[in-house]
């Protein structure tokens, strides 16, 4: 078994290199990269026992169980109340008062996320 990562939620250097490559690969170099993941697979499978494929398939049902119910209450919570925090975020902006607030900036409020406000590219010099 691999070893465990320790910060499972940040991508690893690895990670970020395989997506950046994806990113930029074109449909026809995904559409073989894809193939031969699936003729590996195949190969791999065929030559196995059908002994060794039950204890592979339920290793690999108790590992996803074990996955699922661990992490899945915490993410869950973290998610909810990202969720609730963008929520209430989003409801302030909706009733705030935007009349003279350029001259009352608050930085905790999120003015982008107003309906009635425009944000544009911060292009100009003004002099």
């Amino acid at each position: 078994m691999p070893p465990k990562r320790r910060a499972i939620c940040r991508s690893t250097p690895q990670a970020r290199k395989r997506r950046a490559l994806r990113a930029s690969e074109s449909d026809e170099q995904r559409a073989l990269r894809l193939e031969n993941l699936r003729v590996h697979a195949t190969e791999t499978h065929s030559s196995e026992s059908s002994d060794h494929r039950e204890v592979r398939l339920e290793t690999d049902r108790i590992r996803t169980n074990q996955i699922r119910s661990s992490v899945t209450t915490e993410l869950r919570e973290r998610r909810l109340q990202n969720v609730r925090i963008s929520t209430a975020r989003s409801r302030q902006t909706l009733h705030a008062d935007l009349n003279l607030s350029a001259f009352h900036y608050d930085s905790n409020n999120y003015y982008s996320l107003h309906p009635n406000v425009v944000i544009g590219k911060m292009d100009k010099i003004c002099m």
